[in-house]
């Protein structure tokens, strides 16, 4: 039985990227994909393979596992291989040292907090026979008791079960490649729905008789909890402030001079809307108490009490709650006297809907799923309370809409309407708080938060979805302290979706991308915007795709901006990279009669691609996301696996 290891790549190359429009044409530029005029041919190593100075050469180095190279030119079964595009190749290595690698995706484990660790199989026959299989479950589940046990799985073609612990592939000082080489989409017996089985390499533990890794009392015993939340502060939410400053003087009382008090920290933030649109509105977003590891524990009340609601109506029954979840995830300091919160958690609590981005009054184009994407990079979990008042009945279902996609995460929503006033808010918030300060006392006393069995139908106990949320953070927690390293490879086939339950996600797909893609892609999807708007206001919608091309092709003239001139769909324009990739989008497909006859979807499609922008600026502005695979890396060539949910 081989364990599986995700080994975090200290020293390695960068992944094969995209061409320029004139690659073929330059001398030293690596070989393209047949079929393709971008996209550059691609390898992954084999662990140890050796570098020539030419062919049957002499041995100048030797490579680790998964260095991803470009491949400059082919002698037999010899490649010439280089590190990065724009730089000259570097030796030679034999075929047969390296692993093919068109796409550049790779595979990233979900957070195994409320669902069983995956199996990997040694081939799709053998995961095509579990998952056909109607004692699926249940075969699944002896076939993980045997490898607990030291057992091999017998003939069910197991060769290797996902780590224990979950690893976060977007920090740096975990980062790993899990390369996906070849997937298949099918319909899941189960659901029907469509689900991926892809064929993924992989590093194998050697000589151990359990991928249980024991959890150290002393490192789960480090937990701890920080807690912002962001309160609407407008007229209608006086009581409603009352009764979480009295719910919070009550759980703070009660843990007072107690271990767990000294482990669970609150923020206060208030919101409103625009303070420009009328006067006696003040701010937009207001701290009132940050985060302090060393501050008094009653500053969180004094926050409280100084808090008082708008003296005027805001402009519409909408508030600018998005521009306060950005502040809470992008300014707020989430590592107080240098140490980050094991749990992080923020509690939107409101009466009104989220501002639109065609608000006038909107702080930010970032919609509710662009910011479920960020606080999931940044491992903060978003719970939203949304009072449902007699007042904004009309307001409801589009403030759920949005607050639905806001707190959606690890399968779960973690949105809680209240329709029943003050009392039954302050139950809400009380339950919420007291859970997250249960699970760091479970913690104090050496133990991972532990979440319910589900009933027959899959569900979860009232509020237990709040233990996968805290049981996620304690993983991705331990994933960062405790590390595992490996020496081989072998491939095996994976599902992406649990075998004990489809409707979980076990197994994500996501897009290795370099910065330099990321700018063509933002570069691309600004000309996107602008053509958009001017066709929508001073030209015709037949215009769009000419005068997208015209863009687009003015891009190409820079050799460094790598972007497809040829194009017919929306789609391809982004990129050949994105083709041929296991995502679907209703952007992806829009031809330029589609986007003819879209109507007033047009708008809605430019709406969200602004919103796909400002995050891809974000990102490709923040340096803690990207990842230098080799020393000396070009700022270009730094990687980030981006999540498929975040494509256009």
């Amino acid at each position: 039985m081989m364990r599986l290891c995700l080994m975090a790549l200290t020293v390695v190359a960068v992944l094969a990227g995209v061409a320029g429009p004139a690659a073929q044409a330059q001398e030293g530029r690596p070989l393209l994909i047949d079929g393709t005029s971008t996209l550059y041919q691609r390898v992954l190593t084999r662990p140890g393979s050796p570098r020539f100075n030419a062919p049957d050469g002499v041995v100048q180095d030797r490579y680790p596992a998964f260095q991803p190279l470009y491949v400059f030119a082919r002698d037999g079964s010899w490649l010439q291989i280089g590190g990065a595009a724009g730089m000259p190749a570097e030796g030679w290595v034999s075929e047969d040292a390296t692993i093919d690698w068109r796409y550049n995706v790779v595979a990233a484990f979900t957070s195994t907090a409320g669902r069983e660790r995956q199996l990997l199989f040694s081939d799709l026959e053998s995961l095509d026979s579990l998952i056909q299989s109607e004692a699926a479950v249940s075969l699944a589940r002896e076939l993980r008791h045997a490898i607990d046990e030291g057992g091999s799985g017998d003939d069910s073609g197991v060769v290797s079960i996902e780590p224990a612990e979950y690893v976060d592939i977007n920090d740096a000082e975990t980062f790993y490649i899990l390369p996906i080489l070849e997937f298949h989409e099918d319909f899941h017996p189960m659901s029907a729905d469509l689900f991926l089985k892809m064929r993924v390499a992989s590093v194998p533990l050697r000589g151990e008789s359990s991928n249980e890794t024991p959890v150290p009392e002393d490192v789960i015993q480090d937990s701890d909890a920080g807690i912002m939340i962001v309160l609407d502060t407008t007229r209608s939410m006086a009581p409603f402030i009352a009764e979480t400053l009295e719910v919070m003087e009550e759980e703070i009382r009660r843990i007072a001079n107690t271990e767990t008090g000294e482990r669970v920290h609150f923020g206060i933030m208030g919101f409103r809307d625009n303070p420009d649109a009328a006067e006696g509105i003040d701010y937009r977003v207001r701290v009132f108490a940050p985060f302090d590891r060393a501050g008094a524990v009653d500053a969180p009340l004094a926050a409280l009490s100084s808090m008082e609601v708008a003296g005027i109506s805001t402009p519409g029954y909408n508030e600018d709650s998005l521009a306060a979840i950005r502040h809470a995830l992008e300014e707020t300091d989430w590592a107080p006297n240098g140490v980050e919160f094991v749990k992080k958690l923020v509690i939107l609590v409101t009466d009104a809907g989220p501002k639109s981005a065609r608000d006038p009054n909107a702080e930010t184009d970032i919609n509710a799923t662009a910011l479920q994407a960020m606080a999931r990079e940044q491992e903060v979990g978003i719970i939203v309370i949304h009072l449902l008042t007699p007042d904004g009945v009309a307001n409801h279902e589009y403030a759920a809409r949005h607050y639905r996609d806001l707190a959606a995460a690890l399968g779960h929503v973690f949105y809680y309407p209240v329709t029943g006033g003050r009392q039954d808010f302050g139950a809400e918030i009380r339950s919420t708080i007291t859970r997250v300060m249960s699970q760091v006392s479970r913690n104090l006393e050496g133990e991972l938060t532990e979440v319910p069995e589900p009933d027959e139908t899959g569900a979860l106990p009232e509020g237990a979805e709040l233990d996968v949320l805290g049981l996620a953070m304690e993983l991705a927690y331990l994933g960062r302290v405790l590390e595992t390293r490996a020496p081989d490879v072998f491939e095996a086939w994976v599902a992406d979706r649990a075998l004990e339950d489809s409707r979980k996600v076990a197994v994500e797909p996501r897009l290795l991308i370099t910065k330099n893609q990321l700018s063509s892609l933002r570069d691309v999807l600004a000309a996107v915007l602008e053509v958009g708007e001017s066709t929508q206001t001073g030209g015709t919608a037949n215009d769009f795709f000419s005068q997208l091309q015209g863009a687009v092709s003015r891009m190409a003239q820079d050799p460094d901006r790598l972007v497809n001139t040829d194009f017919n769909t929306l789609g391809s324009a982004f990129g050949e990279f994105l083709e041929g990739l296991p995502y679907q989008s209703r952007v992806m497909e829009i031809t330029q009669e589609r986007w003819d006859n879209m109507g007033t979807g047009r708008r809605q499609i430019i709406d969200a691609l602004r919103s796909r922008f400002l995050l891809y600026e974000r990102w490709h502005d923040d340096p803690s996301l990207w990842v230098a695979l080799y020393d000396n890396a070009p700022d270009g060539e730094h990687v980030y696996a981006m999540p498929f949910g975040a494509l256009p």
